[in-house]
Formats: structure tokens, sequence, C-alpha cells
């Protein structure tokens, strides 16, 4: 859930698709069905101190009631949270707070996640049938279709076919507004007010005076927050989209919003005109009836075939001989933080051709950079083609050729990028087939990982083939004649660089004379030296051994984020983390002989994970034999707080009865093993590896892969045994149980 590249979400012109009661004033609370671009920021502190969510704005400026704040028990909202996954279940707590008399209006965002973030094609209509359900759920539960908002998801510079998928389930969306009576808002009208106070296309919006850009970070001139939701300012855009037209409550003024993140209004610069014009009238206007077939067979056009290898652009140029296979163009969504990690996107190259270089897309330069090319092995990379040697990249294209031109059949192949350090920043969709795993800069290994994490990307990164015989890879000189100091060598093979281990002589049988300077003006990374030998050896700079730092847990990379679905209809307090019930520090202590096994991950993974305080979260394992469960070990990356570690038994597919936990402790950075308080013998099976953490802040590391469940518990002593309402999720984090032998 890199949950999370990346997706941005918000909204929205509101239009009514019928007429529904009118409502001057909330009676009664909000409940919300979504997914991060709703989730409250400050619950999970995602983007500091001055970053809010639209729900959070409207709280707290407006005193919409979604439950309190910072996490708004209302808000069902969770990071990488799917229609498919979770929205019945989020509907069942809507359920239970309008049963309750805590909310008596609904506004359901949620889907992106369902078309964005998959593996392969989405089933646009089995999602629509899904919505369709828990939207009449509510109804039948008597919450009235005009207190219903349907929000549809952006269409924010998505390729195909990604682009017709959205379209699809939009139009799907409002069939089923226009079906059931609800109201129905469309991201077009948060767009069109974005561009509305932009004089630059785009690059910067103005806000009461104050310019804020359109780039990541946590302080409010950005547009988005660091990890690339949207920012404060740009929420509050969101905020008025919905507030003017459901709620029937004031817009937000900019100084309003300014005073959320400690800013001023400057008079002298006021904001286009059009910023502060409503977007609509108080009430939602009535559209015209559309009509929908339930069936939805004959709802949406053709789904197109999608091929999970053709995630390239291809475009010939037929007159130089040449084309390219990848993405040629610059893609919406920027990146950071990728320093020291071998990343690498398929591509489908359809005929014979010879590489000749690769081109990679930079928005922020910073260190070094090289680019290959890998073969295609069991639908991963495997062997290097090609590479670039180390370049300093600039802001813009960067084109390389590579070091040995090489021949390649039509096939699937892997374009990797190795950049030195985190500050380097290029352009992202999280869509198409990727892989990555923490590889030191220098040159690119022989052969790719074959334990890389899987994820959807593709990078503004193309290679350039040619569809001629491979060019020899060994420059001709033309001999230097005796006493003749001023003849320069010509170079025949103009565009490649020669390989590491190409030397060419020219021998001189007089004496060297000063000002015979042999330049190659094609090759200006492998000038010859003015020597006896000419020599294109290329020589490398070895760059001084850096930290490798992880991916940050909210880039391109999805969401990394595990989604929930509360279980509990009770109001949380506003402190999102309570003082742990037990404190003391364990009896006794546990140290591995070779009579021990362990079951779980013992590697540190490279996902970092954060926000899961008072969570319940558990890992499938197996164990192979009968052993006596000893201790817990869980790796942390950033600590917070306080940690319980738990095994449970499995009943069901799903953790059962508790068998042994450890007591509270205060985790330190790297591994921290601790004994159970009561050993236990089990028997060859199926157990549940479970952790607690008390805040938000608490990180571990997290891989997308294995069989995971989680769901909300305060932080305390672990259930004696696990809730039978859980998220099912796939992941394993860094986590493992030491058992000693009979």
């Amino acid at each position: 859930m890199l949950k999370k590249f990346f997706i941005s979400l918000l909204v929205l012109t509101l239009v009514m698709v019928s007429k529904p009661s009118a409502v001057s004033a909330i009676p009664t609370g909000v409940g919300v069905i979504g997914d991060s671009a709703t989730q409250p920021y400050q619950c999970i502190d995602r983007g500091g101190e001055t970053a809010y969510t639209w729900t959070e704005i409207l709280e707290v400026v407006r005193g919409v009631n979604f439950g309190g704040m910072p996490c708004q028990p209302y808000n069902n909202a969770w990071s990488g949270e799917t229609v498919r996954l979770n929205m019945t279940s989020q509907t069942d707590d809507i359920l239970d707070d309008y049963n309750n008399g805590n909310i008596g209006k609904v506004i359901s965002m949620i889907g992106s996640n369902d078309i964005y973030v998959v593996g392969s094609t989405p089933d646009v209509q089995a999602l629509l049938a899904t919505y369709e359900t828990n939207i009449q759920r509510m109804i039948g539960a008597g919450i009235l279709p005009g207190n219903i908002l349907i929000v549809d998801i952006s269409q924010d510079n998505w390729n195909e076919p990604t682009r017709t998928y959205v379209n699809q389930y939009n139009a799907g969306l409002q069939d089923i507004a226009t079906e059931k009576g609800t109201a129905f808002a469309s991201w077009a009208g948060y767009h069109s007010g974005l561009a509305c106070r932009s004089l630059d296309n785009g690059q910067s919006y103005n806000f009461g005076g104050q310019m804020i850009a359109y780039t990541w970070g946590n302080e409010y001139h950005n547009i988005r927050v660091a990890d690339g939701h949207l920012g404060t300012m740009a929420n509050g855009v969101l905020a008025n989209a919905i507030a003017v037209n459901f709620l029937g409550i004031p817009r937000l003024t900019d100084a309003e919003l300014l005073s959320i993140v400690n800013g001023t209004v400057v008079p002298g610069n006021p904001p286009p005109a059009c910023a502060n014009q409503p977007t609509a009238t108080a009430g939602p206007s009535p559209t015209t009836t559309l009509t929908r077939t339930p069936t939805a067979t004959g709802l949406f056009s053709p789904t197109p075939s999608r091929t999970p290898t053709a995630t390239f652009t291809f475009t010939p140029t037929s007159s130089s001989g040449t084309f390219n296979i990848g993405e040629t163009t610059v893609l919406g969504n920027a990146y950071s933080g990728l320093g020291n990690q071998l990343l690498a996107q398929q591509v489908a190259l359809s005929q014979t051709a010879t590489i000749q270089s690769l081109s990679y897309y930079v928005s922020t330069a910073g260190g070094q950079m090289r680019l290959g090319i890998y073969s295609n092995v069991a639908s991963g990379p495997g062997s290097l083609m090609a590479q670039t040697t180390a370049f300093t990249p600039v802001t813009g294209w960067n084109t390389q050729a590579v070091v040995t031109p090489t021949q390649l059949t039509a096939g699937t192949y892997w374009l990797a990028f190795l950049p030195q350090n985190n500050t380097l920043a290029g352009r992202v969709n999280p869509s198409g087939e990727g892989r990555y795993y923490s590889y030191t800069f220098g040159a690119m290994p022989a052969t790719y990982s074959t334990s890389p994490t899987n994820s959807a990307f593709t990078f503004s990164f193309y290679a350039t083939f040619s569809t001629g015989a491979v060019a020899s890879n060994t420059p001709s000189i033309t001999p230097l004649p005796t006493n003749s100091p001023t003849r320069t060598p010509t170079l025949t093979n103009t565009p490649i660089v020669p390989t590491n281990t190409s030397t060419l002589t020219a021998t001189i049988t007089n004496t060297p004379l000063p000002a015979n300077t042999a330049t190659n003006t094609l090759l200006p990374s492998n000038t010859p030296a003015n020597t006896a030998t000419i020599t294109t050896t290329e020589t490398l700079v070895t760059p001084p051994t850096l930290v490798i730092p992880t991916i940050p847990t909210n880039t391109p990379i999805p969401s990394l984020t595990p989604s929930r679905t509360p279980t509990s209809t009770q109001a949380p307090s506003n402190t999102p983390s309570r003082t742990p019930t037990a404190s003391r520090t364990p009896t006794r202590t546990f140290t591995p002989s070779s009579s021990t096994i362990t079951i779980g991950e013992t590697s540190v993974l490279s996902m970092n994970y954060s926000g899961m305080g008072n969570r319940l979260i558990a890992q499938q394992v197996t164990l192979s034999q009968s052993a006596t469960i000893q201790s817990l070990s869980y790796y942390v990356a950033t600590t917070g707080g306080q940690l319980r570690l738990g095994i449970y038994n499995n009943s069901g597919s799903a953790p059962g009865a508790l068998m042994a936990q450890t007591a509270a402790f205060t985790p330190v950075a790297g591994w921290n093993t601790q004994a159970v308080t009561t050993p236990l013998s089990l028997s060859p099976g199926t157990y549940w590896l479970v952790f607690l953490p008390q805040n938000n802040t608490l990180a571990g590391r997290l891989g997308q892969s294995g069989i995971g469940r989680h769901y909300s518990y305060t932080f305390g002593a672990m259930p004696s045994t696990y809730s039978t309402s859980y998220t099912g999720d796939t992941f394993h984090f860094s986590f493992y149980a030491t058992l000693s032998l009979p």
C-alpha cells in the first residue's frame, strides 16, 4: 500500500442528480468512507504540525462534527483502503454510528487505490456493484439519499489503460448517484478551482497573496506535503468544493486557511477574482436524470485488454533508423529519497535492435547516477545487458550512451537506474511493473537480485535503439606519422563509449612532443592523454561509502500503510495513544543457542512504515516441529512510545488464542529481542506473530508479501483471543520468534 507511492486525491464540483430534502444546518455528525486523501493527517503525523486534510479543516474552522480531533471517530478513512476490500467494513461502522445517533450525513470518497494501485486489470463492474450495494445499505438503514455524497476519483495525468478505467468507474459512480438519488461530486471542481489561482501555468498558486508552489514538502508553501498528499492550502480548495454544496456552510476564506498554517494575508498581492467566487448555490441543484442499466452489462464501453508487460511507449523515428521504448513523457508526480536503490521498470522490445543510449528525466539534481538495461528472467530483471558510466545529472532529460552497444532480440526487458543519494528526484506514476532493492552506488551488478521488492511504478525513463547492425565498439584511429605532432587521431565510432578494457596504442618513434595533444572531441569522458599510448579506458571515481537509507514510507512507490477496518463504534479519546497498562521490565532473558530455531522474517526489509499506533497487527508464520517459544524479535527503524510482541495460534486462517506475549517495553533502533513472560511448548502448525505499537511514531520495516491481519486495539496487554472482525491484507514485517528444541 508504497500503500501509497503516491496517490493525490481531491475533488470537486458538486452536482445533485435528484432533488434531496433541503438541509440548512448539520443536526448530527458526518461519517466518512475513504482512504489516505480523507484520513486525518494529525492522527497519523502526516506532513507535520500544520498539515491538515479537508475533514480536519472543516472541523477546526467550521465546527463540522466528524467526531473530534485528532482522529475523528466518525471518519473511517484509512490509507490504502479500497472498495474491493474495505468499503463494506467501513459501511458497517457508518451504520453503527448512524444507529447510535452519532451521524446524519455521509461522504464517500473511495476507489482510487482499486484503480491506480493494482497489479492487474481492475474489475470495474465488480467494484461498482460493491459500491452500489453499500450505498443501498445506508439508504435502507434510514439515511436520506440527499444526505449521502458520492465523490468520484481523479484522472490526474494518468496514461492508458488507467485513464479508460477511471472514466468507466466515474461514469458508474454518477449512474449510482442518479439511480439512488444521492449527491454527486466530481474532481473537476477541485482542479478548476486550483487552476484559477495560478498565473504561471500551474507552477504556483495565489492564496491570499501567499504564493504556494507546485512542489512537495511539509512547509505550507508547498502544494503537497512531503509524501505527495495534498497540503493544507490545497485541501482548503477541496473543502470549499464540498462544504458549500453539501454541508450548507460558509466557504473558507484565504485568511482562514492561512491562519491554520500560521500564515497571513499579503494585501498587496491579491489572488485572481475567481478564487473566492462560490462554485454553486447553498443547496444542491438537480440535473437531468440519467438512465442506468442495473445489470451493468451495457454500462461501459468494452474494456481494453491489458498485457502486464506492455508498460511502455514506442515512438519510432524512421528517418534516423532509431526508436525508443519506455516512458518518453514527463510524468506528473515527483519522487525523492531513492539513493542507493537499484530500481527497474518493465518494458517490451518489439523487434531485434541495438541499444545505443538511455535517457532519464531529472526534476531535482543531486549526486551521481547510472542507467542500465536488464534481460527478463521469471517475470523479473535478470542479466545486465548494457549500462552507462556514472554521470552527474542535470535538470531535465539526461541522455547517456551505453558503454557497450548490444543487439537485443524482441522480448521483455527492464530499464534500471541507480541514484547515488536521496536528493535526486525524477518523475513517476504508480502504474506498471516495477522491482527494486538496496544496492550501494557503483557499477551495476551483472545479475539483478532474485529477491527484490515488487511494486507498481513507471518513471520518465526510456531507451533508444538503432535498427541497424551492431556497431563496432573498437574505435579506429589513424596512426600518427613520425614527427607529426599536430595530427589528431580520428575516431569513427561517434556516439559509442568504448568499454573499460579497450586500449588503443599508437607508436611514436621520436621523443614525444609537448604540444602533441590527441583530442577525442566526441568522447569527452575518455580524452586520450598525450603519451605514447592513447587509452580510452574509462576511469571511474569510487564514491565515498554512504549510509544506505530506505525508501520513504510515502513515495510514488505504492502505499506502505496497511489498510484498516475499525471495529469499535465508540469514539476514541482525543489522544491517539494511551499510557500502557503494563510497563514492567521482563523478568527473564533468553540467549539463543545452537538448539534453537526461528520462524518469521529475520532480515531487515527495505520499506519503512508508520502510523500504526493502537493497532494489533499479525503476520502468518509456520512452525515445522515441536518447540518452546522463548523470545520475540522486532526490528525498529524509528522509535516512539512502547511496544508489545506476542504469538497467537491459528483459527480459521486468522489469529485465534494468545499463546505467549512479552511485557511492554520501550524499543530502541535496531533489533529488539524480548523474552516472553511464559515460555510455552508449541506443536507444528500455523501461528501468527503479533505486535502492538503504542503510538504512530514508531516505524519498522515492511515487505509487501505474506498474509496479514490487523484491527484497532488500545495499547495494553494483548487480548486472550484475536478479533474476528479484522482487516485482511498482504504484508510481513521484520519480525521473528525464537524457539528452543526439546
